[in-house]
């Protein structure tokens, strides 16, 4: 779990350790369908998204091998 907190008037990148996107939850719902923010790509093992100001409270699954 994460929260992350963007201060008003400002985008961030979030890189989220995760298997995929669709592992990614913000609040109760799948990151698609979240408010805010967008896919950006991966990097490696992290999901990369573009987030707008405001909070956000991420989930996400990563297989450890």
């Amino acid at each position: 779990e994460w929260d992350v907190e963007i201060p008003a008037n400002t985008v961030a990148h979030i890189f989220v350790p995760a298997d995929s996107a669709v592992s990614v939850k913000e609040g109760d719902a799948a990151v698609e369908s979240a408010k805010g923010l967008r896919k950006a790509g991966s990097d490696g093992r992290f999901q990369k998204f573009t987030v707008g100001s405001g909070r956000y409270h991420f989930t996400s699954v990563i297989t450890v091998h």
